[in-house]
């Protein structure tokens, strides 16, 4: 497995030096791939140059988030360092992996040709869209197979079970309110880019409603499924609308949908705000409604970070609530050892052995009293004459001396 992921790791890599390329090439005052007459000219200069540069340090560091993903050193990172890059680097990467594919077999089946993928001639020449998204798309592919064997190596034991094992959440207004507000508000966003998948055009700048073509739906079907994703795993986590859904699926669904959401939703802002021209570089500029879409996207996906956390926090404070195995499977490889007890029987006290002459384990037993507290002719308690006297009666002179009493006292 660690020749595998090594493998992947390089391919993450290979992935980023057509676009670091690219992306070089332009700072350094190269115009290859931007027509003349492009948006991307007009002005100074400075706007470009900031998101250039932005975007090569974006993807630097997807070859930093891979080396980490494969290095012993990258265990020993924080979480929170560690998981916030990749959490972005998913929500910018999942709708490229998940729609180019299918634009480029629309492409290739259809008399049309597409516009999906490529932007306007005005904006970008159709083969720098060729090599940036799939660039991506090996990306996002290579660093999602790193991540999940991460995941799952460090963290995977804390999503065993299914989403109704979870501390229950009632009365924590603190992860129930922002939750309810990342629901109501992502579905919003999906029914926006559900209008634009069917073809409406609804809200869009003309330039771009005019050429939303297969392709381009298809990408806005992809922001539907993700908006869809965040809202099922938060009712699933938080107001267990879905108590029997994996623990590791709704994880799953929170984190793909909830970073598509905050990611790409910051992005066409972001590009709305640097003046750059529509969607794709239309020039009729951003459209209220789609200032209103990618605010609520962009939002909906922060509370869904911020519910994660809180939910996080929640269940590791609370080890013994953690999920029980519910599953055959599970319970064998999570079940703790248990060792048989054996029936105990009440300890007896044990019975002292009557005393016998000589010595014992306990030392030795105590003599007969001195022969002087005898009365003449008479024999010690045990019946016997003292070693060398006759049995019957004898002189008080011939008796030995008597050894001193044991301190451990009569038996």
């Amino acid at each position: 497995m660690g020749r595998v992921r090594k493998a992947f790791c390089a391919l993450a890599i290979i992935g980023c030096l057509p676009y670091l390329g690219l992306k070089l090439l332009w700072l350094g005052g190269s115009r290859a791939g931007i027509p003349a007459d492009s948006v991307l000219l007009e002005g100074d200069g400075t706007m470009l140059l900031a998101i250039n540069a932005l975007t090569l340090v974006m993807d630097a560091l997807v070859v930093l988030l891979a080396l980490a993903l494969v290095r012993p050193w990258g265990r020993g990172l924080p979480a929170a360092p560690l998981l916030l890059p990749l959490w972005a680097a998913t929500g910018l990467l999942a709708p490229m992996m998940s729609a180019v594919p299918g634009q480029t077999l629309l492409a290739l089946f259809s008399d049309r040709p597409s516009t999906s993928g490529t932007e306007a001639q005005a904006f970008l020449d159709g083969w720098v869209s060729q090599v940036v998204y799939g660039s991506f798309t090996v990306q996002g592919l290579a660093l999602g197979v790193l991540l999940i064997g991460y995941l799952r190596d460090r963290w995977g034991h804390l999503v065993r079970g299914r989403a109704r094992d979870l501390p229950s959440t009632r009365g924590d207004l603190l992860l129930r309110v922002p939750a309810g507000a990342a629901v109501a508000v992502a579905a919003v966003t999906a029914t926006v880019h559900l209008l634009w998948a069917a073809g409406t055009g609804w809200g869009l700048e003309e330039e771009y409603a005019q050429r939303l073509d297969a392709g381009l739906r298809l990408n806005e079907a992809g922001h539907t499924f993700f908006a869809l994703a965040a809202v099922t795993a938060l009712l699933s986590l938080v107001f267990r609308v879905l108590p029997n859904l994996r623990l590791r699926t709704a994880v799953l669904l929170g984190w793909v949908g909830g970073s598509t959401l905050a990611s790409w939703g910051g992005w066409w802002l972001l590009m709305a705000f640097a003046s750059v021209g529509g969607r794709d570089g239309g020039e009729q500029g951003t459209t209220a409604v789609q200032w209103f879409t990618y605010s609520a996207q962009m939002t909906s996906g922060v509370l869904v970070l911020l519910t994660s956390v809180r939910l996080a926090g929640r269940y590791l404070d609370a080890p013994r609530a953690r999920p029980r195995p519910t599953d055959p499977t599970n319970a064998v490889r999570t079940a703790p050892p248990t060792t048989p007890t054996l029936p105990t029987t009440p300890a007896t006290p044990p019975t002292p052995a009557p005393p016998t002459s000589g010595s014992s384990a306990g030392g030795p037993l105590l003599t007969d009293p001195p022969e002087s507290s005898l009365p003449e002719g008479s024999l010690p308690a045990n019946g016997l004459p003292p070693s060398g006297c006759p049995a019957s009666g004898f002189p008080h002179s011939e008796i030995p001396p008597a050894a001193p009493p044991s301190p451990r006292g009569q038996p």
